[in-house]
């Protein structure tokens, strides 16, 4: 059995397994399988009704990204609100009010989301743009992945791991 024919047979069988799907009658691993390859019409014809079977079901979920549309929405909520303006200070002080409730609960994933929001809440209120956001934490991110950071074994739990400064003022 080539390695193709391999994967495509444990995946319909574990989405036979799974979700008990058939088709017309057939358990969806036999219908895909039958023939010896999938290039069978049959074959072809039950991914293409799968495929456009999950897509309907994809399209109806509701959107679970944080994303440029997500963040309009935050800032217009927030506007609306909280009112209008730079709030830095109320902002920052909420933050420092949900850093405690994270230090009461740290398994509550309820009060991280609450700083998250809070900090895009102040970005946006900064007059950044839910593009330009989303662009700085990708940028950050991978600003930091080519950083050289020390051992984590050998830290502090209880203290920032900072990276290794290799010229002044790296931020």
């Amino acid at each position: 059995m080539t390695d193709q024919r391999a994967l495509a047979s444990a995946l319909a069988a574990k989405l036979t397994e799974e979700l008990g799907w058939d088709w017309k009658g057939e358990r969806f691993e036999d219908v895909c399988m039958r023939g010896g390859s999938m290039d069978v019409p049959s074959g072809k014809q039950v991914i293409h009704e799968l495929a456009e079977s999950l897509a309907s079901v994809v399209a109806a979920l509701p959107s679970i990204a944080i994303d440029a549309a997500h963040l309009t929405h935050q800032r217009d909520w927030s506007r609306t609100t909280f009112g209008p303006g730079s709030r830095i200070e109320g902002v920052l002080d909420h933050i420092t009010k949900e850093i405690a409730e994270v230090r009461a609960k740290p398994g509550d994933i309820t009060e991280w989301a609450d700083l998250a929001i809070l900090t895009f809440d102040g970005a946006l209120r900064q007059g950044f743009e839910p593009e330009e956001i989303i662009a700085a934490i990708k940028a950050k991110q991978s600003k930091n992945e080519r950083r050289t950071w020390p051992n984590w074994r050998t830290a502090d739990p209880d203290k920032a791991i900072e990276h290794v400064r290799t010229t002044r003022g790296q931020a």
